[in-house]
């Protein structure tokens, strides 16, 4: 869905439709509570009985949690391959990150590298893995401790509810979320045993998922009873209720302005591009839009849209969210003098993902592209670490922000492409005074910049760079600068002129400058926060747009 803003303001209501980033809703259209509880509802971890046994199967819900989002595939960070059963790729491999450790050694946590990657905030290679809790590391350590046994004998620990409360749903929204059990012998069954789900949702007995689109208002309280598979099964009964309330409206803007839904039925927007210069009919082209799964989308004056460009993957992009299916076509951007588009993609060659950036050219004033030339490929990509924003510099140069493919090793490298920003003619030709002679590189040191705006005001790039856990931070772009994200002894204040701590994953930016806002809002730069990508709507981490405001110098005087 795209909106229309009174007054109306061109870039940046880029947001707006980056708010499919932004909301469930639309992000992740049949998935809009996504599986991973509630940060905060985890119940806490009853003291192991004596003698009781962790099964590996509730270590692998943990990195099915935390860990596979990346440790997935051909690429996955340091050949650690999580998905499935992690449990061979574990017990007793070499650690290709610490020579003379293994990822996990039984009976042994300090000989355990996963284990030291997950407790300490520094290691002495990479950096700190995951965001878990002290329960899970104490659950992961115990089951170590135990001789990280992939199926031991009983007694087993007790059954134990690791999501205490289900979230509110709405009318109409999908709604999915796990609920997440530990000890006993999976796999589990799920049963009702009393009450009600709410109309429309139903409960997966072998999952444990409840889903569906909710169709009446109310409150509902059931219970469900879960059972594992010893015999006799042990066997759990847990009291849940939801809430459906009627579909809220997603935003709150300050007085003056309106939000007004002016583009429907785009499936994973990414990010849009106005047309520089556009025409003043009804039917001329105003802006583009990147949908994630190999589409571009042409919207004209009169918000009638238009295929620009199709079937632009060679791989199946579905997956899960967040994880495998956060591939695809990514940043856009329009050459004002030719009105050809630019756009970033993924590709698979021989079952790895690389980046390229390819361009457009129509014949029809911009309706739909009539060629398409790669100009840039080969950058190695992941998960989400990919290639991302597309800018245009005041120089006439083309501008490309990419992920560090999940490998911090890259990121300072002038040998690699990934965790830089690039610089390039339009035709995909190297300028001869890039600051790295030799090279496309204009900046490196960064782990997944996301979005990117020039500042009129100054001249100079600012990109936002997601972090870990902690230092997501905004950045103003000097050539030749080295922004500290690298394998050992990372930094992410480097550069900073924002920090956030904890993470809110912020996306796309912009400034405003030459539209008609009032007075006070020129020159502030406007970020979208991602957040959390499982929480729907308004919280403290995400779903939201920040504006500051800079000094002559790009230091941030004030934040709202």
């Amino acid at each position: 869905m795209c909106f229309e803003f009174s007054p109306r303001f061109r870039q940046i209501a880029a947001f707006f439709i980056i708010i499919q980033w932004l909301t469930t809703n639309a992000l992740f259209p049949q998935n809009k509570f996504q599986q991973k509880p509630l940060p905060g509802t985890k119940a806490p971890f009853t003291a192991a009985v004596a003698d009781s046994h962790v099964v590996f199967d509730n270590i692998q819900s943990i990195l099915n949690l935390n860990c596979v989002r990346c440790h997935q595939g051909v690429d996955a960070p340091a050949q650690l391959v999580m998905k499935g059963n992690a449990y061979p790729n574990l017990v007793n491999v070499p650690s290709t990150e610490m020579p003379g450790l293994v990822r996990i050694k039984p009976g042994s946590r300090d000989s355990s590298w996963l284990y030291q990657k997950i407790t300490t905030d520094f290691p002495p290679a990479g950096s700190k893995m995951g965001e878990l809790t002290q329960d899970e590391i104490n659950l992961i350590g115990l089951w170590i401790d135990q001789g990280a046994l992939e199926n031991p004998p009983p007694p087993y620990l007790p059954l134990q509810s690791r999501t205490p409360a289900l979230i509110a749903g709405e009318i109409d929204i999908s709604y999915d979320q796990a609920i997440v059990l530990w000890g006993g012998l999976p796999p589990y069954s799920f049963s009702l045993q009393s009450g009600s789900l709410p109309d429309g949702l139903t409960l997966d007995p072998a999952a444990g998922r409840i889903t569906g689109n909710p169709t009446r208002r109310g409150t509902f309280d059931f219970t469900i009873r879960v059972t594992d598979a010893q015999s006799p099964p042990a066997s759990i009964d847990l009291s849940y209720s939801i809430e459906i309330r009627n579909t809220q409206e997603k935003w709150s803007i300050p007085a003056g302005f309106e939000i007004k839904p002016v583009v429907t039925d785009l499936h994973l927007p990414v990010n849009i591009a106005f047309v520089p210069n556009p025409g003043p009919n009804p039917e001329d082209s105003f802006f583009y839009v990147s949908l994630l799964y190999g589409q571009i989308v042409m919207v004209q004056r009169n918000y009638a849209t238009q295929l620009y460009a199709t079937d632009l993957l060679n791989f199946n992009p579905t997956g899960e969210f967040a994880g495998s299916g956060e591939l695809g076509v990514t940043g856009i951007v329009v050459d004002p003098a030719s009105g050809d588009v630019f756009a970033s993609m993924v590709y698979d060659s021989l079952d790895k993902k690389y980046g390229k950036v390819v361009r457009f050219h129509s014949e029809d004033g911009g309706r739909t592209a009539a060629t398409q030339t790669v100009i840039i490929s080969g950058i190695p990509s992941a998960v989400s670490h990919q290639v991302q924003a597309l800018t245009i510099g005041p120089d006439g140069k083309l501008y490309l922000n990419t992920g560090d493919g999940s490998h911090p090793h890259a990121a300072p490298e002038l040998d690699d492409l990934r965790g830089k920003i690039l610089r390039m003619n339009l035709d995909g030709s190297m300028p001869p005074d890039n600051p790295f002679p030799g090279t496309y590189i204009y900046a490196k040191g960064l782990r997944n910049p996301f979005g990117a705006a020039w500042r009129p005001d100054d001249g100079f790039l600012y990109i936002s760079d997601n972090g870990v856990k902690t230092d997501d931070r905004l950045v103003k772009i000097f050539p030749g600068g080295d922004y500290g994200w690298r394998l050992s002894n990372p930094d992410l204040t480097t550069g900073a002129i924002f920090l956030w701590t904890p993470t809110v994953s912020p996306v796309e930016m912009d400034f405003q400058h030459t539209t008609p806002f009032p007075p006070e809002f020129r020159g502030d730069l406007f970020v979208g926060w991602a957040g959390i990508p499982y929480i729907s709507g308004k919280n403290s981490r995400g779903k939201k747009i920040q504006r500051f405001k800079l000094d002559a110098d790009g230091n941030v005087v004030e934040n709202s």
